[in-house]
Parts: C-alpha cells; sequence; structure tokens
C-alpha cells in the first residue's frame, strides 16, 4: 500500500533525481507534488481526478474542472512566482470567463478568489517578483518589461474587462513614476471586482 506522506529519507539530499522520483511516484496515484521552501507537498491532480470520475460530473462540476485543469497548479515558491506573467495572465483570463458566464455558479465565491490571487500578484507583484524594476537602484523607474507586456495584452484586448483594472492600475502606477510604498497597495474587493466585470 502507499504512503501519502513524503518521509525525510525519500527527500533526503535533494536534487533533481530525487525530486523527480517522489513526483513520479506520487503522480501514479493522483497527487502533484508541489516544492516551497525545498519542502514537498501533495496536492491532487485534477486532470487525473477528472479522467476518473468525468461520467459522474454534472455540467457545472464539469466546467469548473475546465477553469481547475488550467489553474490548478503551483502559482508561487519562495516569494515569487514560478510561472511566466503571461501564463498568470492566461489564468486571470480563463477564471474571468468562467465568474461572466456562471455568475450563479456553486463554484463561483471558488474562482473568484483565484481570480483576485492571480490579479493581486498581477498588480502588485510579489518580494522576488515584483512589478516593477525597483531593485535596480541605477536604472530610470518602469514597469518590468514582461509585465509590461501582458498590461498591454490585457489593455488591447476588447473580449474581456480585466484589461479595465490593469488600465486603471497603470494610470495610478504612472501617476507614481512606478515606485509606491507598501502601505499604499490596494487590493480590490470582491465587490469592486464584480463592478469592473459587470457582475
Amino acid at each position: 500500500m502507499n504512503s501519502f506522506e513524503i518521509s525525510e529519507e525519500e527527500i533526503g539530499d535533494l536534487n533533481e533525481d530525487s525530486q523527480n522520483k517522489i513526483e513520479k511516484k506520487y503522480s501514479k496515484a493522483g497527487f502533484q507534488v508541489w516544492w516551497e521552501e525545498g519542502y514537498p507537498y501533495l496536492v491532487a491532480d485534477i486532470k487525473f481526478l477528472e479522467k476518473k470520475f468525468k461520467k459522474d460530473m454534472s455540467a457545472e462540476l464539469g466546467d469548473y474542472v475546465d477553469v481547475l485543469k488550467v489553474t490548478y497548479a503551483q502559482t508561487t515558491s519562495d516569494a515569487g512566482l514560478s510561472i511566466e506573467w503571461s501564463e498568470l495572465v492566461d489564468r486571470l483570463l480563463v477564471c474571468e470567463e468562467f465568474l461572466t458566464e456562471n455568475p450563479e455558479s456553486v463554484y463561483f465565491e471558488n474562482v473568484m478568489m483565484d481570480y483576485s490571487d492571480f490579479l493581486r500578484f498581477l498588480m502588485w507583484g510579489l518580494d522576488n517578483s515584483p512589478v516593477t524594476n525597483v531593485y535596480d537602484s541605477e536604472a530610470v523607474p518602469a514597469l518590468d518589461e514582461m509585465v509590461s507586456e501582458e498590461y498591454q495584452r490585457l489593455i488591447k484586448d476588447n473580449k474581456h474587462k480585466t484589461g479595465k483594472i490593469i488600465a486603471d492600475h497603470l494610470s495610478w502606477l504612472e501617476s507614481k513614476g512606478f515606485r509606491f510604498e507598501y502601505e499604499e497597495v490596494k487590493y480590490l474587493s470582491t465587490e469592486d471586482i464584480k463592478s469592473y466585470l459587470g457582475l
């Protein structure tokens, strides 16, 4: 019988080979291994579960699982993004589409929480993934180049409404010269987000 506790012996001298061995072992049982500060955490593998239980899912649950297949993967590690900015934006847009198409879903709040988290990361960054070049004291203050590309992609996107949030945020960042204090960080409430998305 499989043990679902990752032992200290398994972790051992952590290297790429031991990490791959751990991930392979638990993927067979329907788990993904997420790594945080060098320690593994087991989480359900949504694609594995969908394959096993698809025939028993309602259409509503199926729609939610479609969102999870995109969003339910490790996003951050060690106080920074573990994915590209473009992938973060892709996850945001998948969430937005679910929220606007399924406002009465029992899974609405779950998806709203993910949307809110992804939006917060994109607007304000993380300690090790800032949205501006704040750690480069020699540079003229500006958006990170990759962040700037994703902001522009959203702002030019006529299909989704997240771009309006980002356009307003970018105007604020520009007004601050791309430098702001922690006390100035303002997360959007669920009601603010619903208003922007027309919900």
